[in-house]
């Protein structure tokens, strides 16, 4: 983390487990100046205890009730709260506390002389009773509702909105400063408010910088003092203030602080629809599991699920560290499926099918991706759960993820490529010229006429054939022996249907889903989507140069989430509005270095924007 270099950081991090993802705890950040010690005795995962004078400042966080992570506690924080509850009855300790305590109180009140409070979430939950009782024990105050500014919700999920963020004070300390709590505006980097409380005349004064004599050498002072101790932990802490670049900023937004060489990436997606005011389809995108709302994508095109979920797939392949493996978990077994056996389909067929614009990138993603490819099928995940809420709540005002045309290289002979299971056979020019032509009449028992060799040179199967196929390579249509197989063809297909259904219905069902769904082929649970590439590669027909995804011709910019427009159009040709203070202009080679060193971009934290 950068800091200024007047500023110092204390924090309370929680130990690693093999129950739980690296990461989480508490800090607090303050000016150098200012007499801070900690606490360590007062201390535990997710609470930091820190003096300031006299005045005991406590930063905490409660997981929810029914949260996990109170099996990797040692010491549960709501234990730990309950102690400092009864040190501030029993030593009259002053004491100023603020977290994210997951605790709704509604508009009671508790301790002796309590201010009162007008909050506009009503709800009283049984962690706010209990959290209402330790203030009552301890002679906090509620500073939540407590002033204009401080009337607001501070978290913010898919299901509604809430107060569980607080600040707490002792009340002789409250009427002594009078101070004035705040709820800033919502930072769409986060779904909880930022709060802020100011107490007037509560820190001593800064001290005046010291002036530096007119002889003073700094060179020459520090050539004099020994740096044999500290001289590693002054160049560590310099390393540490410089500001990183461009994309380690960006991946730090997205990712947060994760080194290349840990494990795998895992990515949720979810789409949904709906029709008011217009039809709309939403993606969304959970990266290794942490509920954020900013990594939903409005589908341009045809609104539908699958399309949304194929979406999301591009999304993930994008934004994600291409050095590192990853694994996408999808619960559409459809989206899967098209990747899996439609893609060669689609490239045989000139890319002119529906959704093909999205398989295209889906596949330039993959091939230039280093790390291995994963999808795996999930019928029922918590993490597929909050993804699915969250496309739910996007209620169609996500931006549009803007696609740049991409121009595959056409088969010249659709023979180049291997023949699809699902393409048919079609008739030759020349069979269709001898069928529309009268032919002389034949003897009954005369000999067959011999096949024109000049029909083996065609191709046998053509992307825009018609839908008259015949079982018999060997014979057309067109000939009565033809007609004769494709006759006894369909007798035997209506014998064995009436043989299944004179066995069980079950059977029968079971053969006609096997032989007239084309999706009823077994789906494995885990598809590695670099081997389909791999092995599709010459039916993909993919090109030897990577297209541009960023249109030249438009401005490059790196845009913040405000859209103006109520609602995206679903041209995928619009450029959406965005307010001008979020405009941050990136020069070329910025852009380039971003791209090169597989920078993470999307709604919420940046977003390219092009016309596609």
């Amino acid at each position: 983390m950068w800091l200024p270099e007047q500023f110092s950081i204390i924090e309370q991090s929680r130990p690693l487990s093999l129950r739980s993802q690296p990461g989480g705890g508490v800090a607090a950040v303050f000016r150098k100046h200012l007499p801070i010690t900690k606490h360590p005795d007062l201390c535990s995962d997710d609470v930091l205890v820190l003096a300031l004078n006299d005045v005991f400042l406590v930063s905490i966080y409660l997981p929810p009730a029914s949260s996990p992570a109170y099996r990797a506690y040692e010491v549960s924080p709501v234990d730990r709260l309950q102690e400092l509850a009864g040190l501030a009855a029993t030593l009259d300790m002053p004491m100023i506390i603020g977290g994210d305590l997951n605790a709704r109180t509604g508009n009671l009140t508790a301790g002796i002389d309590p201010p009162p409070r007008s909050s506009p979430d009503l709800t009283v939950c049984s962690r706010g009773r209990s959290l209402l009782l330790w203030c009552r024990i301890a002679g906090w105050a509620l500073m939540n509702g407590t002033s204009r500014a401080s009337e607001a919700f501070t978290c913010f999920q898919g299901n509604g909105s809430s107060v569980v963020d607080y600040f707490m004070i002792t009340t002789s300390l409250f009427h002594l400063k009078r101070p004035v709590m705040s709820v800033l505006a919502r930072n769409p980097c986060s779904d909880h408010s930022a709060l802020s409380l100011a107490i007037p005349d509560f820190l001593p004064p800064t001290p005046p910088p010291v002036p530096l004599l007119s002889g003073f050498s700094p060179s020459k002072w520090m050539a004099e003092i020994d740096y044999v101790d500290n001289n590693i932990n002054s160049l560590l802490r310099h390393a540490l203030m410089q500001p990183p670049t461009p994309p380690a900023r960006l991946a730090q937004l997205l990712f947060g602080w994760v080194p290349i060489a840990t494990g795998p990436i895992f990515a949720y997606v979810g789409a949904h629809t709906g029709n008011f005011p217009a039809p709309w389809a939403a993606s969304a995108v959970i990266f290794n599991a942490p509920s954020s709302q900013h990594n939903i994508f409005g589908c341009s095109g045809r609104p539908s699920t699958l399309r949304a979920t194929l979406l999301a797939i591009l999304v993930a392949l994008s934004l994600a560290e291409p050095r590192r493996a990853l694994t996408i978990f999808c619960s559409s077994i459809d989206a899967i499926r098209h990747i899996m056996y439609d893609v060669g389909r689609y490239a045989e067929r000139g890319w002119r099918l529906e959704n093909s614009d999205l398989l295209q990138h889906i596949v330039l993603a993959a091939r230039d991706r280093g790390a291995p490819i994963n999808l795996h099928f999930l019928d029922k995940n918590i993490h597929l759960g909050s993804a699915q809420r969250l496309a739910e709540a996007s209620d169609g005002l996500a931006d549009l993820w803007m696609l740049a045309d991409i121009q595959f290289v056409e088969p010249l002979h659709p023979r180049d490529f291997a023949p699809s299971p699902d393409l048919v056979p079609c008739l030759s020019s020349n069979v269709r010229e001898r069928q529309a032509s009268p032919q002389p009449s034949q003897k009954k028992n005369a000999e067959p006429t011999t096949p024109d060799p000049s029909l083996d040179d065609l191709p046998q199967f053509s992307p825009s054939s018609s839908r008259s196929s015949s079982p018999c390579p060997d014979h057309s249509l067109a000939s009565h022996r033809g007609r004769e197989l494709l006759r006894a063809h369909y007798a035997a297909k209506r014998s064995e249907m009436r043989d299944a259904a004179r066995e069980s219905l079950a059977r029968f069902w079971k053969w006609a889903k096997a032989r007239l769904r084309p999706k009823s082929r077994i789906l494995p649970a885990s598809v590695s989507l670099t081997a389909i590439m791999s092995i599709m590669a010459d039916r993909i027909n993919l090109p030897d140069v990577v297209a541009n995804p960023i249109v030249e011709e438009c401005p490059l910019h790196i845009l913040a989430p405000k859209p103006t427009s109520i609602h995206p159009s679903l041209n995928p040709s619009q450029i959406h509005l965005f307010s001008s203070p979020n405009v941050l202009p990136v020069g070329v080679d910025d852009v380039e270095h971003l791209i090169g060193g597989g920078c993470c971009m999307g709604r919420g934290w940046m977003r390219w924007m092009v016309a596609g």
